[in-house]
């Protein structure tokens, strides 16, 4: 695995232009709209009787909005983190435009790095999900 540090150019896409904007639209509709008031019902949950990986994510937004790290956290460890990544990510992405900087790109170099990236990223859903159940969410 190694960083590098690319120019941007027009026959590249530019990732950070992209994910800025989604993210900072989707930041600008969590801020003005009222999620608190949505009632949704969890589908999987109504089926099985079991909690799905993501339940508790509007929750955990909405602690994490409030500046509660320790209540996102709780509701939803997975999401929270995701939502935390995505928030330092937009702000990069900002600055990787707003002052026309050399992109950051990960590179997977070995064979294997891939699939320990997929067994990880399994790993993390699974282990999310046995947390969920256990503290009875």
């Amino acid at each position: 695995m190694r960083l590098q540090f690319i120019e941007t150019s027009r026959d590249r896409l530019d990732h950070e232009l992209i994910w800025g904007a989604v993210g900072l639209a989707v930041g600008l509709i969590g801020l003005l709209f009222p999620l608190q008031n949505l009632h949704i019902r969890c589908v999987f949950r109504g089926l099985t009787g079991w909690p799905c990986p993501t339940c508790g994510m509007t929750r955990s937004l909405l602690w994490l909005r409030r500046l509660n790290v320790a209540g996102a956290i709780a509701a939803n460890p997975m999401i929270a983190g995701l939502a935390v990544f995505a928030a330092i990510y937009v702000v990069y992405a900002w600055i990787a435009i707003l002052f026309r900087t050399r992109r950051v790109r990960v590179e997977l170099t070995k064979r294997w790095e891939p699939t320990v990236v997929r067994v990880l990223a399994v790993a993390t859903v699974v282990g999310n999900w046995i947390y969920l159940i256990a503290a009875g969410r």
